[in-house]
């Protein structure tokens, strides 16, 4: 039962924040002026420590994915260091690209390595 509460609560806060930057969207014009508004660095910060909390949860109860969950951990962990030193303390070079970089791969590694971890448990 708690289990389904939280994930009630998570998929409602998910929608809302989705609302709110589609509403950026739209009210600003144009894609380029919602980098300025102060609410999308916390909007993209919402969105990278929300799903933090049930995949913890994931990695308790199945141990073999727990090392694809930790890398898409780092992966979002990540997304937000450089979403809030990019936007709110306006910090660019090349380690700012690079840890961007870094976070894509870990997002992209993670998901292959649950799929292959998904595909070994049914074999």
């Amino acid at each position: 039962m708690a289990t389904t509460r939280s994930l009630i609560i998570v998929i409602l806060l998910t929608v809302i924040w989705l609302c709110i930057l589609v509403w950026l969207v739209l009210a600003s014009g144009s894609a380029t002026k919602i980098g300025s508004n102060s609410l999308f660095p916390f909007a993209i910060g919402v969105f990278a420590l929300l799903p933090l909390y049930p995949l913890y949860g994931v990695a308790k109860r199945w141990p073999r994915f727990r090392l694809g969950i930790v890398m898409l951990m780092a992966g979002l962990l990540l997304t937000l260091v450089v979403a809030l030193s990019h936007y709110v303390l306006h910090l660019e070079g090349s380690w700012v690209q690079g840890m961007f970089s870094l976070s894509e791969i870990l997002c992209v590694l993670s998901s292959l390595l649950l799929v292959w971890q998904a595909a070994r448990g049914h074999s």
